[in-house]
């Protein structure tokens, strides 16, 4: 059986009013259209009745999506190219990123962040896994604390200096979305730091505490002495015709002198003892919760040992001791001034001797 034509459905326009009538139509439909679209470059307004009538509204509607689809695109072209460049900067950053949801769980992480903390391990194993489960030092990683509107931690790990910053996302109602971790490797300014501090607190002849690095320690100490009612006790101590030694054997040879005087005295004191360089031959000790008898009694095993040893290149050395006990509520200037007067009662009592103050 022969199928039936198709039969075309059309508006009838018997009339100038069913003309009106299609026409409004019309401008309805195709504005309608238009506007879904997002993209008007016709406008029913703009077109009289007659061109209107003959426009195909469908044709309308395929040329605006060919234009949309145009404008997609190029849209994602552009997209996927601003998406390489940042990931590219991102994989490049000096600092490792990683990113973690409500639940620690991680979202996105960067290639400098793999290398320190994952092993160099694919992003995909990584991604979409709990820190804890993916990383053994997850809590040290997370640990920080609050410096004015950032976080901030130091940590180390496999040897190198890390330095935490911690920057919160937040969703519409303020809340903690998601948490940007930035970990930057500062081992090089800490040890440029420690070399910056040895340099000012150490003697870089004999390598023990200089007089800064004293006067520093022994402020604290008195303080603490005063506060628990403790003993302090302080002996100098100054290498006798040390003048002599430069003058007939040279300055390198007075140096070996001091160096050696450094090592014998450092292994005899106690680990609590704070032993420093004060100035050319004078060194000084500090020791806490020794009383003046008891530092008498150190002082003359010191004097011992420095007079039986014998030193390189030049045999036989001596010192002359000062030995003052900390008062209660005395300034440092007073406390040193006592010391002070205690060595240079040693010297001129002969030398090789310890005396009081």
């Amino acid at each position: 059986m022969a199928a039936e034509p198709r039969q075309e459905k059309c508006l009838k326009m018997d009339s100038q009013e069913d003309r009106s009538v299609a026409i409004q139509y019309i401008r309805a439909k195709v504005d309608q259209l238009l506007t879904l679209m997002g993209t008007l470059p016709l406008r029913p307004e703009e077109l009289d009745d007659a061109t209107l009538i003959e426009l195909d509204p469908i044709g309308i509607v395929a040329g605006s999506f060919e234009q949309v689809l145009a404008h997609l695109k190029q849209t994602n072209r552009e997209l996927t190219l601003a998406r390489n460049e940042i990931r590219a900067v991102f994989d490049a950053f000096g600092a490792a990123v990683i990113v973690v949801d409500k639940g620690d769980l991680v979202e996105d992480c960067n290639a400098q962040a793999l290398d320190w903390f994952f092993f160099s391990a694919d992003a995909s194993q990584i991604i979409g896994h709990p820190l804890a489960e993916v990383c053994s030092c997850h809590e040290r990683l997370l640990t920080s604390q609050q410096i004015g509107n950032r976080q901030v931690s130091e940590f180390i790990h496999d040897d190198r200096h890390y330095q935490v910053v911690i920057s919160a996302i937040l969703d519409e109602a303020n809340q903690i979305e998601k948490r940007v971790y930035l970990y930057f490797d500062i081992t090089a300014q800490k040890v440029t730091e420690e070399v910056l501090i040895a340099q000012a607190t150490t003697d870089s002849l004999t390598g023990i505490a200089n007089r800064r690095k004293f006067y520093s320690v022994l402020t604290a100490e008195m303080d603490r002495a005063e506060r628990y009612q403790l003993p302090l006790a302080v002996m100098m101590l100054d290498i006798d015709h040390f003048k002599d030694v430069n003058d007939t054997l040279g300055h390198q040879v007075g140096d070996d002198v001091l160096e050696e005087m450094a090592r014998l005295v450092s292994g005899v004191i106690r680990k609590q003892d704070v032993f420093a360089r004060w100035g050319g031959e004078e060194f000084i000790i500090m020791a806490p919760s020794r009383d003046l008898e008891g530092m008498r009694q150190f002082a003359e095993k010191l004097r011992s040992a420095v007079e039986s040893h014998s030193f390189h290149g030049v045999g036989r050395v001596t010192c002359s001791f000062g030995v003052a006990e900390y008062q209660p509520h005395e300034s440092i200037e007073v406390f040193f001034s006592r010391v002070d007067a205690a060595l240079y009662l040693a010297k001129g009592n002969g030398r090789n001797r310890v005396e009081l103050a």
